[in-house]
């Protein structure tokens, strides 16, 4: 999976890089199929950081965003809410490949 991170309105630090590729990249285990591209916008406004994180799956694309006071928090939700879309969308393919719900 290839993750591509950028940054609004701010510097990215090396931490905060490496902060993200820790909680994003081992995401790809809750959809084994192959993720294709992800990639990792954090925005700086005021006293908020806005997270959108898009995953590209064949055929699919997957957009979950996170806004909190701290970016190493948005990055946290962010991760979550595609853990989150990841598993469902794996179980609906099973229950689809199965044929029974």
């Amino acid at each position: 999976m290839d993750l591509r991170i950028s940054a609004r309105h701010f510097d990215l630090t090396p931490e905060l890089r490496e902060y993200a590729e820790k909680r994003i990249l081992p995401l790809k285990k809750f959809y084994n199929h192959g993720i294709i591209d992800a990639q990792l916008v954090i925005t700086a406004e005021k006293h908020r950081h806005i997270a959108e994180l898009t995953f590209s799956l064949a055929g699919k694309k997957m957009f979950a965003k996170a806004q909190t006071d701290d970016p190493f928090a948005s990055i946290d939700e962010v991760s979550h809410k595609m853990e989150r879309l990841l598993h469902d969308y794996h179980d609906r393919l099973k229950v689809h490949k199965s044929g029974s719900k």
